[in-house]
């Protein structure tokens, strides 16, 4: 049976669940967890999600309360139009004033010098707080069909732009010709039309541990079978990876997939890149709708926070800001520096191997030398490490804190630099 979306609605027709919005209107979808682009929506499947189709033929499903009536962009909200690497037009950022005319083929931007710059729509890009702005006030009754996007030297805007053009950064060629139904390697029957449904895209996998005490989840999460999803992937061009080794991130692109939040080192590592993490039920949801699936409805949270006791949501952070700046010496065995050396490096802080001796430490004023703002220990129930009496004196010596893994795990959560609280403190155990 085919996983293509089914249409509910014919073209022209309006959906009654969402007011002002029919198949064939031109509209702003949201994309991800914070950027919204023009799209057109193509149909509405059974569940009742807009089938879209963004300005650089992306294609994607997403909830009727993310998308409204491209009409409905104020005058005066704060917009980004695109860079368009192809035409060599750079990002501009501005105030939108309005559309050029009834075709929404491009818009009217106002820079920070005064200056005005037209812009073909497919640029346009909305964060949450502009898009929030536009939703108040809905728009009833159809829209205009999408302008066509297809590139034509002829139809070249006064500005030099083609009016059609999408967001150069989320471009991509179409894919070739699919082949028809194969049998994968585990036995999977992929349809032709979903054998690139994840091609471009990145993926850690991860799943809370048995012992894992932080998690609160209520209900449980279902057993996955993490080796049946990253076959689903791989069996559609995804691209699954065994550990973080540098590879680049791009937004909307890469996701760490798990049952709910946890604290292994792959899901740590996915709040420190800045990665958002998506639960496998939105593996499942683009498998079912045949394409990918808006992820905002699966994000899971950061994690439990010990400062506030309560579950913290996850929200887009800037990677390497964390701990930016920062100088950290791990003290402990070989496997605990392996492990959270790389962590800490994508927080931004700089690991130092070995702790400066105590006169560098006094001497942390004169240029050159090297400094240490504090330690983390190695400090578990089942293990607890003694401290050299060296390090010790050195820390009692220069106030130069040492805390548990428990600081750094609450800094990930809440996605700044918390303060060295008497419950992170390293003790001593006699």
């Amino acid at each position: 049976e085919s996983q293509q979306p089914e249409t509910e609605t014919g073209r022209g027709s309006s959906d009654a669940t969402t007011p002002g919005i029919a198949v064939g209107s031109y509209v702003m979808a949201k994309w991800g967890y914070s950027q919204w682009y023009p799209a057109t929506v193509t149909a509405v499947t059974k569940s009742g999600r807009l089938a879209v189709c963004y300005a650089d033929d992306q294609k994607g499903t997403v909830a009727p309360s993310n998308v409204f009536p491209l009409r409905q962009v104020k005058p005066g909200i704060s917009v980004l139009a695109l860079e368009d690497e192809e035409l060599g037009l750079p990002e501009a950022r501005g105030i939108f004033l309005q559309f050029v005319d009834s075709s929404f083929s491009e818009f009217t931007l106002e820079l920070a010098g005064g200056a005005t710059q037209s812009c073909a729509t497919g640029r346009l890009t909305l964060n949450s707080v502009a898009a929030q702005a536009c939703l108040k006030k809905p728009v009833v009754g159809d829209m205009s069909p999408v302008p066509s996007r297809k590139r034509n030297a002829s139809s070249s805007s006064a500005s030099g732009e083609r009016s059609s053009q999408g967001p150069a950064k989320k471009r991509r060629k179409a894919s070739n010709s699919p082949r028809s139904t194969a049998t994968t390697e585990a036995g999977e029957e992929v349809p032709p039309t979903q054998k690139t449904l994840f091609e471009g895209y990145t993926f850690l996998l991860t799943q809370r541990p048995k012992d894992d005490k932080q998690c609160t989840a209520s209900p449980p999460p279902e057993p996955v079978d993490r080796a049946l999803i990253a076959s689903q992937l791989r069996n559609r061009r995804g691209r699954v990876l065994d550990t973080y080794s540098g590879e680049r991130i791009i937004s909307n692109r890469f996701f760490v997939l798990s049952d709910t939040y946890c604290r292994t080192s792959k899901y740590l590592m996915g709040l420190a890149l800045g990665v958002p993490p998506v639960s496998y039920r939105w593996v499942t949801e683009c498998i079912q709708e045949g394409c990918i699936v808006d992820c905002t409805e699966y994000l899971l949270p950061a994690g439990y926070s010990q400062e506030t006791k309560t579950v913290i949501p996850w929200e887009p952070r800037c990677p390497g800001s964390i701990l930016k700046g920062m100088c950290v010496h791990l003290q402990g065995a070989d496997k605990f520096k392996q492990h959270w050396t790389p962590i800490l490096q994508r927080t931004g802080a700089s690991v130092c191997p070995k702790l400066p001796s105590y006169h560098r430490l006094a001497t942390a004023e004169v240029p050159g030398s090297i400094t240490c703002d504090l330690v983390i220990c190695e400090a578990t129930e089942s293990r607890h490490l003694r401290v050299p009496n060296s390090v010790l004196h050195r820390a009692n010596a220069t106030g130069m804190k040492l805390l548990t893994t428990e600081w750094l795990v609450q800094c990930l959560i809440h996605a700044t630099k918390i303060g060295n609280h008497s419950e992170y403190l390293y003790h001593q155990k006699s």
